[in-house]
């Protein structure tokens, strides 16, 4: 055996094969350190997205449309030609030459094209064909008009007459395509003002839309401009409500004083604290049968029985309070006294014209009252420029009878309602009147 092999050894044909074989096993062993020199020997085939896409022809003349702006091509070549040409990627273009071409409809495809792409690469496009129309160029200037969105105006407010950055825009494109518009409308949303604040101006972009005769959009022309600023004012309808308050957290004392810390005025002169308010139609309606704008206090956050409290007005919604649903207010607390008083008048409200009261059950209409509340505002106080303010009386307390619901002539008994305009507890010596109504003579 060992002869056999040292006489095929000695065989200069056998010993050139074997050098050969043990060179090429030495080449391959080096060469996996870079790319493989077989692999240039395959082609291979990716898609390019999103290549520009140029147009030649005479822009002065005419206005093509229906070319895209991009678009994505299939490139060849072997696989060190495909990295280098996606290193390239942005540097290629998709050429359209229509150098000659008349006025009228074409279909383009790979073969009216030209791909500016690497040496050695083959290219082609993906899409296949598409429609291109060149009309003879038309440049024409259009008034612009407003429009709004739906439900754009906020309902229960007043706009002033917008003004426009610029009243019109010139528009570019085929003659027969700029015969066809029959106007250009700036689009103004108005649903997203500030409505908070009651009164304003606003400044809007609004984009700016071509429309044919049938109300279509147009978009294969060029707008000089394809939005516009438009100013406007708004305001609303603004009324003003007597304020009242529903307090918790006070324990077992009771209110002194209540002033708006951005509003101070008349606090503690007795006279009724108003507040101003606006919004939609529907929501002030609602309010307004309320009669009042009432805040919610909790005096539980108070230190040593005086100081600042947040309020938030209970209000319906689309309705806003002039600088804000929510306000701090001045609180201070006292130890409760309670005073009986005598001789109440009981007003009425309501009643039928075509009706009249006859007789009441109470001498002379009136009622005792018990009122429990602050010290200061039931015995009086002196206040800080030396005045003596006088502590509660019976003209103070509005006791009232509420008719509204009696239509027809017969004796009723009718709960005594009192006003409760002051931070106190009220019990009547009587909870009910009976009184007797006929017709009006």
């Amino acid at each position: 055996m060992v002869d056999k092999i040292s006489k095929i050894l000695q065989n200069n044909n056998v010993l050139k094969v074997l050098s050969f074989l043990i060179a090429f096993l030495s080449f391959l062993v080096i060469s996996q350190s870079g790319s493989p020199w077989w692999r240039d020997l395959f082609q291979q085939t990716q898609i390019i997205d999103n290549v520009v896409v140029t147009t030649q022809y005479d822009s002065e003349q005419y206005y093509v449309t229906g070319i895209p702006s991009k678009m994505p091509i299939s490139i060849s070549g072997n696989e060190n030609q495909i990295i280098a040409a996606k290193n390239q990627a942005s540097g290629m273009h998709v050429v359209i030459d229509l150098t000659g071409y008349e006025p009228g409809q074409y279909t383009i495809s790979s073969k009216n094209m030209r791909f500016d792409v690497p040496s050695g690469i083959k290219a082609s496009s993906v899409i296949g064909e598409f429609n291109i129309d060149i009309q003879k160029k038309a440049v024409q200037d259009f008034p612009i008009t407003l429009t709004y969105s739906d439900a754009s105006k906020q309902e229960g407010f007043t706009f002033s007459t917008p003004t426009l950055s610029q009243s019109s825009v010139t528009i570019s494109g085929g003659a027969q395509t700029l015969n066809s518009i029959a106007n250009v409308q700036a689009l103004v949303d108005l649903s997203g003002i500030d409505v908070t604040k009651g009164v304003g101006s606003v400044e809007i972009e609004a984009k700016l839309v071509a429309y044919s005769k049938d109300g279509l959009p147009i978009d294969n022309v060029t707008l000089s401009v394809d939005k516009v600023k438009v100013s406007i004012e708004y305001k609303s309808q603004v009324i003003e409500l007597p304020v009242d308050y529903q307090i918790s957290g006070q324990g077992e004392l009771y209110v002194a004083s209540i002033c708006p810390v951005d509003n101070p005025a008349n606090c503690g002169s007795g006279e009724q604290q108003t507040v101003k308010v606006f919004g939609n139609d529907e929501s002030i309606k609602q309010l307004t049968s309320q009669g009042k704008v009432t805040y919610n206090l909790d005096l539980s956050q108070l230190d040593k029985n005086q100081g600042q409290v947040p309020g938030v007005a209970l209000v319906p919604q689309g309705v806003y309070v002039v600088g804000g649903n929510s306000r701090q207010f001045d609180v201070k607390l006292e130890k409760g006294v309670t005073k009986t008083i005598t001789d109440v008048s009981i007003q009425t409200e309501g009643l039928n014209p075509s009706l009249s009261i006859k007789a009441v059950s109470a001498k002379d209409g009136k009622v005792s009252v018990t009122v429990t509340g602050a010290e200061s505002l039931i015995n009086g106080y002196t206040d800080a420029d030396g005045n003596q303010v006088p502590g509660i009386s019976a003209g103070d307390i509005g006791a009232y009878l509420d008719l509204s619901k009696i239509t027809e002539p017969g004796s009723y008994d009718v709960p005594i309602l009192i006003n409760k305009n002051k931070p106190f507890t009220y019990t009547l010596s009587s909870q009910t009147i009976k009184i007797t109504v006929v017709e009006a003579s």
